[in-house]
This record gives C-alpha cells, structure tokens and sequence, in this order.
C-alpha cells in the first residue's frame, strides 16, 4: 500500500503543512513567499536566479519534505523522484522570454529566462537541490492535472522504479506537492492518510490556498522584518 506522509503547499497568500497543521498568510505588501529558513535545511544557492515559478515548486516541496518527516539529505541507497503537473506548462515564461527578447533581441535579451520554457524547469531545480535520483517527469492536462499526478507517481513507486515520489501541481498562483511513499512500520507512523484519500486532501488544500487564509486563522507575517531569511 501507498500512503502520503507530508503535503506542502504555496500560495500568492501564503503557505502551510498539513500533516503538521500549519498554515501562514503573507500581508499586504509583505512576502510572497516562505522565509527559506522555514523552508530548506541547506542553502539553497542560487536562489535569487530562479523564476518565480520555480521558486513556489522548490519551496512547497521543501515544505512536503518537512511534513514527512524524512531525514535529509537523502542517502545513496534513496532513490526518490518527482512528478509535477498542470495545465498551462511553462506558458507564463515562454511569455516572459518572449517579450524580453523582443525588446532586448538577442543582444540584449537575458538568456536566463530561456532556462524556464520547459515545464520540466522548475522540477529539475528540486531535483537539484534536495538530491532527488529518480524519474523527473512533467504531466500536462487539461483536466484534473492532480489526479494524474498522484498516479503517475504511485505507478513509479509499484513498478519500483523509485523508493518514494514527490508529486503535486503548480498552476494558477499555486503549487503544492505530496510525499508518497510505501507503506512500512516507518512511514505508518508518519503517514498522513492512505493514497485513495490523497487526492481530495490535496485537492482541497489546492483550492483553498488562497484569500480565505487570513480570516482562518492563520498566523499573518506582515513584513520582511520580523522574519529571518
């Protein structure tokens, strides 16, 4: 059996685990996104490099990964993969390049922009940095993009093609992103819920990441300034 251990996610509002039950609002015209320190257990270099796509994937996975409460970094004998998903690919940076180029043509045009008009891009830049050795792989849909996801994953991990899976979806302002893995006395123990329940967990934590937050109760980080980056 399959089960989710963590679940992570990231908003333009804010942020939250749900195994562990926090969830953080930003407030007007402060963050938009987690403190790092919340987030990632080593410096994440180059951070500052990477769209803001990227960013949101890298972050509700570090995020996921805390919820399980797994020990980083993975060791040798690890063979954990991830799988995103969604329905609009890379098109907000294909715009992004697009336009940059037209006004700065080849010259001056900046090329890192061309690095994220593959949908694959934020995925990859997990796997860099939190050591992920298995499958990378990207599914795009037009319809429930999650669902998909969280079978694509599950098929990785019966097929044993990887000894646990990040799976998740960013789309819209949103991304967020669980840990699966096979269920043992380890991960019982950490477990969030079985995987047939995972997609209405997830779901529901998709759809309400979003202006409900702050009137929830959730703790509001106002400004840069009483936070350690």
């Amino acid at each position: 059996m399959i089960v989710v251990t963590g679940i992570g996610w990231v908003s333009g509002f804010g942020y939250g685990r749900v195994k562990n039950q926090v969830r953080k609002a930003f407030g007007p015209g402060g963050l938009s996104l987690p403190p790092r320190i919340e987030v990632f257990d080593s410096p994440f270099r180059n951070f500052g490099r990477l769209d803001h796509t990227s960013r949101m994937v890298c972050c509700s996975v570090g995020l996921a990964l805390k919820d399980s409460g797994v020990s980083l970094p993975f060791g040798p004998e690890s063979l954990v993969g991830i799988v995103g998903g969604g329905r609009s690919g890379s098109a907000d940076a294909d715009l992004l390049y697009y336009r940059d180029y037209v006004e700065g043509g080849r010259t001056l045009g900046r090329g890192n922009y061309f690095v994220y008009t593959l949908p694959t891009s934020p995925l990859a830049e997990a796997s860099i940095h939190f050591g992920l050795r298995a499958a990378t792989l990207y599914v795009q849909d037009a319809g429930d993009g999650l669902g998909q996801v969280l079978e694509t994953a599950a098929r990785l991990l019966q097929d044993e093609e990887a000894t646990a899976m990040l799976a998740g979806i960013s789309e819209g302002g949103t991304a967020c992103f669980a840990m699966l893995e096979q269920a043992s006395p380890d991960t019982d123990a950490r477990a969030l819920c079985p995987l047939d329940v995972a997609r209405d967990v997830a779901g529901g934590v998709f759809k309400t990441a979003g202006p409900c937050l702050p009137a929830d109760g959730a703790e509001r980080i106002e400004s840069i300034d009483r936070i350690t980056l």
